[in-house]
């Protein structure tokens, strides 16, 4: 770990505080994982073990890989637009692309970059609970990833964070005399699939974790912006996925478990080596 002092040219949060750095602020940078320390925590950082200033690096780095690689699938549709447009308009694709504004499908994933980069930065809020977590992990011969994985005293998570709008609900679509066929709806919209992706993501990272360190891995689907029925507004499970607002999978996360420290840092461990960053 490479730490110098200097004055901060853009705005950063610290690693170890959360506080906001302003730019102009002056902080120690740790060039290997691209964060930030306020001269506070540094102050106090060299009396820490050194392992767990390692530890703090590692997830600091996990942090910033949160939501990369859906920023970077946004830049590129993004790019690919502008250039469309200015080479069939050359002297007005400029102000087309003013007026008409970014579209619904392009914005989609900025958003989405930043719901996860929200996410990471709540769970970064657990570490002194002994919550590690990781973000935008490449799924091993697929361009698919996957958004976070929490290792916590109470188990393995995956996390697949969602803003949606409507009314969050679970619907038998079977027809009379025939077995029940559950599906997941939010804004009168069938969103089975993410449960789906969730179940998949959930299989990797057991597969991630065979041998010695196999454990129980359980899934969530955390949706933010939506609504929830009275009588599910704490959320539910269908096909082993739980459901609900980010409150509410952080309340699971909190929640006691047998996981001890070393335990979980090999968990996390492993899953980094054999999970890299999808970017």
């Amino acid at each position: 770990m490479t730490m110098r002092q200097l004055r901060l040219r853009y705005g950063a949060t610290c690693r170890t505080c959360h506080g906001v750095l302003p730019p102009g602020t002056t902080a120690w940078w740790d060039t290997d994982s691209k964060s930030a320390l306020c001269t506070e925590c540094e102050a106090g950082a060299a009396d820490e073990p050194a392992q767990a200033r390692a530890d703090a690096g590692a997830s600091a780095q996990a942090r910033a890989d949160a939501g990369a690689s859906a920023q970077a699938e946004y830049e590129r549709r993004r790019d690919n637009r502008e250039q469309r447009v200015r080479e069939k308009y050359p002297r007005i694709g400029g102000a087309l692309l003013a007026i008409a504004g970014e579209p619904q499908h392009q914005r989609a994933w900025k958003q989405g970059a930043a719901g996860e980069r929200a996410v990471a930065k709540r769970l970064a809020k657990l570490e002194p609970k002994g919550v590690l977590a990781l973000h935008d992990r490449r799924v091993p011969g697929s361009r698919a990833n996957i958004d976070h994985i929490a290792v916590s005293p109470a188990g393995v998570f995956v996390i697949d964070a969602k803003r949606w709008s409507g009314k969050v609900e679970v619907r038998d679509v079977s027809a009379r005399f025939k077995p029940a066929d559950k599906r997941l709806y939010a804004g009168g919209r069938d969103r089975s699939k993410a449960v789906e992706g969730v179940v998949k993501q959930m299989a990797i990272v057991r597969s991630a974790l065979d041998g010695p360190m196999s454990v129980t891995v359980r899934g969530m689907l955390a949706i933010s912006g939506a609504e929830f029925p009275l009588l599910n507004i704490r959320g539910f499970e269908l096909d082993g996925v739980r459901i609900g607002d980010l409150d509410n999978m952080i309340g699971a996360l909190r929640a006691g478990g047998e996981l001890t420290e070393p335990t979980r840092r090999a968990i996390f461990d492993q899953l980094a080596e054999r999970l890299p960053p999808a970017t």
